[in-house]
């Protein structure tokens, strides 16, 4: 059986934001993210696996509290987090990460006045 860890965070969105493979649109606010990593066994030195990324998103149906738990791509969730606090623009085509079949957008850091680097 592997080793594994599980580490968690808190990320906050002051606008609302989507996330690909989700068609939903998520309200701003702060969210919960838990990580799962299994340890590398074989290798001389430490050194851990990336398994799952989870969202927990909490929402309201009627008068009862409802929370769902949501794997995620952890660049797509990186991605909404940059252009929430607007230090990214989307442009040109997507390029193809080598370990994932899925396109991801290529990023372009904002300098901060509104234009692109």
């Amino acid at each position: 059986m592997p080793i594994t860890r599980v580490s968690h965070k808190q990320v906050v969105f002051f606008g609302s934001f989507k996330l690909k493979g989700y068609d939903e649109t998520f309200p701003g606010g702060d969210y919960d993210v838990e990580t799962e990593e299994e340890l590398i066994e074989g290798v001389s030195f430490l050194a851990y696996r990336r398994t799952a990324t989870l969202l927990h998103v909490r929402g309201q149906k009627g008068s009862a509290i409802v929370e769902r738990t949501l794997p995620i791509d952890p660049r797509a969730l990186d991605h909404a987090i940059l252009i929430d606090q607007g230090q990214c623009n989307v442009t040109g085509p997507s390029i193809s990460a080598s370990d994932n079949k899925q396109d991801i957008p290529v990023l372009h850091p904002d300098n901060g006045n509104g234009t692109l680097q």
